[in-house]
This record gives structure tokens, C-alpha cells and sequence, in this order.
């Protein structure tokens, strides 16, 4: 059942990655040779934006790594329990990826995005980019 469950999550994650990624607008820097070291890794190293579904125990690394991030990140003004209001912000649980970018990197919400709140207290955290597919993961999988 667990496993199942994985998958399943897996499958929603692969989707809503894909789905994120064919909403940004396009931009065409300058190329970067692939020897460069500021040359970015192929997009399919995210693991949420892969052809493929993540094997259970990749999908549960990445949902541990979310725990890590949000118990040291998130925990202050979104409370111990992402199912729950905390103090400063609210519930954060099944949260998607569009909005989690939104949030985390540019200050903003997705286009038609309805706050639950009206504070603007949130920082943007560019330095979370890297951990955006993990909150994610975390965020959408937690049974308890």
C-alpha cells in the first residue's frame, strides 16, 4: 500500500513539475559551453521534471530532505505541523510546486492564487531554490 501510494505520488509530482516547467516563459541567454562551471545542469536533473518516476526509495529520500528543510526553514512562522496554521503563516500542507516557487524565490503567488492571508511577512529565500522539489515532496506526501 505504501509503495503504491509512493508511485502515486510520484506520478503527481512528475506531472505538476512538467506542468510548471512548460508555464515559465522561455528566455534565451547567451549559451554557456557545457565545460563552463556556470553551466547549469540539464533540466532533467530535477528529480520532478524527469521522463521517468522517481523508484520509492529516491521519492522518499527527496520527502525526508523536505522534512530537513522545512523543521530548519519553515518550522518558525509555519508551525511543527504543516497541516496547521502557525503562528506567523498558514497551513502549508499540499501546497503546489507553482505556488511554492512563487512564494520562496520571488515574493508573489501563481496567477488567480488567493492568499490565506493578507501579511506580506514572507521574504523571498533564493538560497531554497535548490530545495524547492524536496519542500514539495514533503509537503504533499506527510500521512501523519
Amino acid at each position: 500500500m505504501r509503495n503504491a501510494a509512493l508511485f502515486a505520488l510520484a506520478a503527481s509530482l512528475l506531472i505538476s513539475g512538467a506542468l510548471a516547467w512548460a508555464k515559465k516563459p522561455k528566455a534565451s541567454p547567451a549559451p554557456t559551453p557545457a565545460s563552463s562551471p556556470l553551466a547549469k545542469p540539464p533540466l532533467a536533473a530535477d528529480p520532478l521534471v524527469t521522463a521517468t518516476p522517481l523508484a520509492p526509495a529516491e521519492l522518499e529520500a527527496l520527502v525526508k530532505r523536505g522534512r530537513v528543510l522545512y523543521q530548519t526553514r519553515c518550522v518558525v512562522c509555519h508551525g511543527h505541523d504543516p497541516k496547521e496554521p502557525g503562528t506567523l503563516g498558514p497551513e502549508v500542507h499540499g501546497a503546489s510546486r507553482e505556488l511554492l516557487e512563487a512564494r520562496i524565490l520571488h515574493e508573489s503567488y501563481p496567477p488567480g492564487y488567493v492568499p490565506k492571508r493578507s501579511t506580506r511577512a514572507m521574504k523571498p529565500m533564493p538560497e531554497l531554490a535548490s530545495g524547492i522539489a524536496a519542500l514539495h515532496a514533503y509537503l504533499n506526501a506527510r500521512e501523519d
